[in-house]
């Protein structure tokens, strides 16, 4: 084979290989630049997005912060809950024993009632036997009862009748202390008369010097009767 020929042809291949490998070079530094811009691109996308979830992530923890802080308020309103209900479940225990002392003596006060009730149901049994007992007593009073009423009415009769024999007799003794009166009225009329007839009688000269007769002093005694 010719040399020239094959150094013609290896100068050939020798420019083939170099333009490979600038061809090489140049792909790869376009592929490179391609490869930088893309990753520029997902760079500036990836702090993009980065910013994004940073805000997300802000606003998120925000969110977060104002949860805890509400979750802290009611943890706190929890806490006063608990210790409010600890101290009603401290009333209500000594509610409790309360209510237990006062349902002991609720259940004493109980048996007291049914043995009250019992010597009550006694007492209303031995009351009922005397009512039997008062009902025939009652019987024989309302006997009794009219028996007095039908003497009351002949009492009352017979009051009407004194009460009218008492008016007939007080107007008897009105009657009779009218003539009394009049009575009186004429034996004054008759010791005056008497009197008069004794002043005269003393006043006349006697004779025999005797006294008045024993029948004026009885006439005065039964003069003195009267007015007496």
């Amino acid at each position: 084979m010719d040399p020239a020929a094959v150094k013609a042809t290896l100068k050939v291949l020798s420019l083939c290989a170099v333009l490979l490998l600038v061809l090489a070079a140049v792909t790869v530094s376009v592929a490179v630049m391609a490869w930088h811009s893309e990753a520029a691109r997902q760079l500036r996308r990836c702090r993009e997005q980065v910013a994004n979830e940073t805000g997300a992530l802000g606003d998120k923890v925000a969110e977060l912060e104002r949860e805890r802080a509400g979750r802290e308020k009611q943890m706190e309103k929890l806490a006063q809950r608990e210790k409010d209900l600890q101290k009603q479940l401290g009333q209500a225990k000594e509610s409790r024993k309360r209510l237990n002392a006062t349902l002991m003596g609720c259940l004493e006060n109980v048996t007291l009632l049914d043995a009250n009730l019992t010597a009550v149901r006694g007492e209303m049994f031995t009351l009922q036997v005397e009512g039997v007992e008062m009902d025939g007593r009652n019987s024989a009073l309302l006997a009794e009862m009219s028996r007095w009423q039908q003497q009351a009415s002949g009492l009352e009769e017979r009051l009407e009748a004194a009460v009218g024999e008492r008016a007939a007799a007080e107007a008897e003794r009105e009657r009779c202390e009218a003539r009394q009166v009049a009575l009186q009225e004429s034996v004054h009329g008759y010791l005056s008369e008497i009197a008069s007839l004794h002043r005269r009688l003393q006043g006349r000269p006697s004779s025999a010097g005797r006294r008045c007769p024993p029948f004026w002093y009885l006439l005065w005694g039964l003069a003195s009767f009267f007015i007496l």
